[in-house]
């Protein structure tokens, strides 16, 4: 039998607390510009996407698709953002790095997969003090 969604999004979730530096972690995402400096780093975890894929005679698989989505504020609007956002995609690449036996990231043993994909978006020095990582993150549940 499968895990359930909420307890894979929960372990994912406990990935991103743990990320070293990061001050304030949610599943439930405020606008970049209500983040208070003295609460940045902040990471938010949004649901995107669960797509079923049938495999014929064995149980559906599940392709789950969500987001974490960074914030880093500061008050000195005339220096970069990003000296302060990647120390914190460092340690957000290295939650992810595959953990032994398996050889890849499995939240526990929950799903059969979970890495970063795709592009990381970032939006520098277009919110004054803020900028914004949206970190895209695919999970596969195999079929039990």
């Amino acid at each position: 039998m499968r895990a359930s969604f909420e307890s894979i999004y929960a372990a994912l979730f406990a990935l991103g607390e743990a990320v070293p530096g990061i001050r304030t972690a949610s599943r439930r995402l405020v606008s970049a510009q209500d983040v208070p400096v003295e609460s940045s780093p902040a990471l938010y975890q949004v649901q995107i996407q669960q797509k079923a894929e049938y495999q014929g005679t064995t149980p559906t698989a599940w392709d789950l698709h969500a987001m974490w989505i960074v914030v880093v504020a500061q008050t000195d609007e005339s220096q970069p953002m990003t000296p302060a956002l990647n120390p914190i995609l460092d340690a957000i690449t290295k939650t992810f790095a595959p953990a032994p036996p398996f050889g890849k990231q499995t939240l526990g043993g929950l799903v059969e997969y979970a890495a970063i994909e795709g592009s990381i978006d970032i939006s520098e020095g277009v919110m004054g003090g803020r900028t914004v990582a949206f970190i895209p993150i695919h999970i596969i549940v195999p079929g039990f």
